[in-house]
């Protein structure tokens, strides 16, 4: 869809689920209409974790100006906004669980990780701490 980005996961692809893919098109389009930010860098499914240890699933879609924790179960509604200036850092594991940690500067960290991965062993970490030091 538009505004889609190499890091655009294929669980969003209009191949494989067209619904969800055409509402996550129209949150991206209404956010860009709202904030006019310049490009998507990344988007992908996780699961976000928070400091309960309790899981939920979410998206999250980075482009050139915030990071965008959204709801994929109520058409991508937009649940965090952290701009990139406040991200203060990022950490990773090496194993295949694929967490990230996204570090603030007002230390209210955002713990995600992969997963639904198509195919299964494919690793975004790489890609996603890629686009965030470009």
């Amino acid at each position: 869809p538009d505004g889609a980005s190499p890091g655009f996961c294929s669980a969003l692809q209009v191949a494989e689920n067209p619904v969800m893919a055409a509402q996550f098109a129209r949150r991206v389009q209404a956010l860009r209409d709202k904030v006019h930010f310049g490009s998507v860098l990344f988007s992908c499914h996780v699961r976000k974790i928070n400091r309960f240890n309790k899981s939920r699933d979410r998206a999250i879609l980075v482009t050139d100006q915030h990071l965008y924790k959204l709801e994929p179960r109520k058409q991508y509604k937009v649940m965090r906004t952290l701009p990139l200036s406040t991200v203060s850092g990022v950490s990773v594991t090496s194993c295949q669980d694929q967490l990230v940690v996204f570090h603030t500067q007002n230390h209210d960290d955002l713990v995600i990780c992969f997963h639904k991965m198509q195919p299964e062993e494919d690793n975004r970490v790489g890609e996603l701490v890629g686009v965030l030091v470009d």
